[in-house]
C-alpha cells in the first residue's frame, strides 16, 4: 500500500489539493475575475487528478478526522458567497444519488467551492500526519466522495465559471 501513497500519481493529486485549499484560503484577497479565471484552470485539473487516482479498498473501520469546523465551512462559504455576489446563485445539477427521481439540486458556486475544500481540506490534514493507515483511508475517502458528491458539483461549477468566462457581461 505504501506504493499507492507515494506513487506520482497521489504525490501530484496531493499537491494539487494543497494549491486549490490554498487559493480557496486567500479567496477573500482576491477580486471575482481573479476567483473564475483561476478556479477556470484549476477545476479541470483537480477533475483529471482526482479521476485518475488507484482504485483502493476501503482499509479500516474507522474514517478519517475531520479539520473543518462547521465554523470554518461557514466562514468560507460566506466569504465566497459574497465576492461572487449575483454570479453565486445557479441551478439545476443532476448528482447521481438522485438519478432515479430527476430531481435537480439548487445549489450556489459559493457551497460548490466549499463543498470541494472541505473534502481536500480533511484530506490533506489527514495525509500530512504521516500515518500509512490514515493516509490511506483519508485518500480512499477523499476519492469516494468524489464519485458521490464533490465530483458532480466540480463538473457543474466549471460549466457554470465557463458560462461566466465566455458571456457577454463583464466581470
Amino acid at each position: 500500500m505504501t506504493d499507492i501513497l507515494y506513487s506520482p500519481t497521489v504525490i501530484e493529486f496531493v499537491t494539487l489539493s494543497g494549491e486549490y485549499c490554498g487559493f480557496i484560503d486567500k479567496s477573500s484577497e482576491l477580486s471575482q475575475k481573479e476567483i473564475v479565471e483561476r478556479t477556470q484552470k484549476i477545476l479541470p485539473l483537480l477533475y483529471f487528478k482526482t479521476a485518475v487516482l488507484p482504485k483502493m479498498e476501503k482499509q479500516t473501520e474507522g474514517n478519517p478526522q475531520e479539520f473543518v469546523t462547521e465554523l470554518d465551512y461557514n466562514y468560507i462559504q460566506t466569504n465566497l458567497s459574497e465576492k461572487l455576489d449575483t454570479k453565486d446563485v445557479f441551478l439545476d445539477i443532476l448528482e447521481p444519488q438522485r438519478m432515479e427521481s430527476s430531481e435537480a439540486v439548487s445549489l450556489s458556486m459559493s457551497e460548490c467551492f466549499t463543498d470541494i475544500y472541505q473534502d481536500l481540506k480533511n484530506f490533506m490534514s489527514n495525509f500530512q500526519t504521516g500515518v500509512e493507515v490514515i493516509m490511506l483511508e483519508s485518500l480512499w475517502e477523499c476519492k469516494y466522495n468524489f464519485e458521490i458528491l464533490w465530483g458532480p458539483r466540480l463538473i457543474a461549477l466549471l460549466n457554470e465559471i465557463h458560462n461566466i468566462t465566455y458571456s457577454e457581461e463583464e466581470i
